[in-house]
């Protein structure tokens, strides 16, 4: 990042730590993306609680922020397995904030498989938690009850911007990718699977670009919402990817924000053929 966009990040982030900073800090552990931009985010976060340890999502990290934030705070390795079972959830918040109160950060549903039992049995108090994602935010709806308050911001107004420029984002790499290969993107088909808040980003994108999109999703609703604004709604999924003959296929791990580093691509055809590129955006949960 260039020096004036760090000095504003370091700004932004001040403001906001003095404006709402509590009257007690609590503990806290924080999953986040740890890109480029990300260590100013760290900071607000540390002066307006006791950072515990941030978490960075796997295979989101950038190496040069991450040796900035380990100057300063315990830097942990983040898996699922950490917090799918209670005991080895237990052991891991009691090495760093036994007795304590604490928060946790999440982003994607990490904590949500033992956090009922982890309340129950945490030696200091849990005081709640708060998810960035849709995803996330899908995994604590899915408990039966929550043992403390869960809040989420994946639905707040202030995510429609990030979506936008998310997909704005994937629209410019395929254009860039298919220039690099001698190719362009106005007057092709292509095929958006998922019409959620990323996919019809997407759609109205390469819509606007002079790409005739075509959109799939499982979801009846959603497939009425696509037809309404205009876009061509494919029925089967199996047969509009046959049809498409995507280049590559990006599935999303559970818990992964859309569009973010952490999704896995792999190809999903042998070969190169000839019809629509396929632009994939997973909803729902793959695993």
């Amino acid at each position: 990042m260039e020096t004036f966009e760090r000095a504003r990040l370091d700004a932004y982030f001040a403001r906001i730590a003095a404006q709402f900073a509590p009257g007690e800090q609590t503990a806290s552990f924080l999953i986040t993306h740890l890109l480029a931009e990300r260590p100013a985010f760290v900071r607000a976060v540390a002066a307006m609680t006791r950072l515990t340890a941030v978490l960075p999502k796997p295979k989101s990290v950038h190496p040069a922020a991450k040796r900035e934030v380990e100057q300063t705070h315990m830097v942990d390795t983040l898996t699922r397995e950490m917090f799918a079972q209670a005991d080895d959830a237990l052991v891991y918040l009691e090495s760093r904030a036994a007795d304590q109160t604490a928060i946790l950060l999440d982003v994607g549903g990490y904590f949500a498989p033992s956090l009922a039992d982890v309340h129950s049995r945490f030696t200091g108090q849990l005081a709640g938690v708060i998810e960035d994602t849709e995803n996330g935010h899908r995994r604590y709806e899915d408990l039966d009850k929550l043992p403390c308050p869960v809040v989420s911001v994946a639905r707040s107004p202030l995510k429609a911007p990030e979506d936008f420029l998310v997909g704005q984002s994937v629209v410019f790499s395929t254009e860039a990718v298919m220039r690099d290969r001698g190719d362009i993107l106005h007057g092709r088909p292509a095929l958006v699977i998922g019409f959620g808040k990323l996919g019809s980003s997407i759609a109205r994108l390469l819509h606007a670009k002079g790409v005739q999109v075509t959109v799939f999703d499982i979801d009846p609703v959603r497939r009425t919402q696509a037809l309404s604004q205009g876009f061509a709604v494919a029925r089967d999924r199996e047969a509009a990817l046959a049809g498409a003959g995507p280049r590559r296929c990006t599935v999303r791990r559970s818990g992964d924000s859309p569009g973010s580093p952490s999704a896995s691509e792999r190809p999903a055809v042998p070969r190169r053929r000839a019809g629509a590129d396929g632009c994939r955006t997973a909803r729902r949960r793959t695993a």
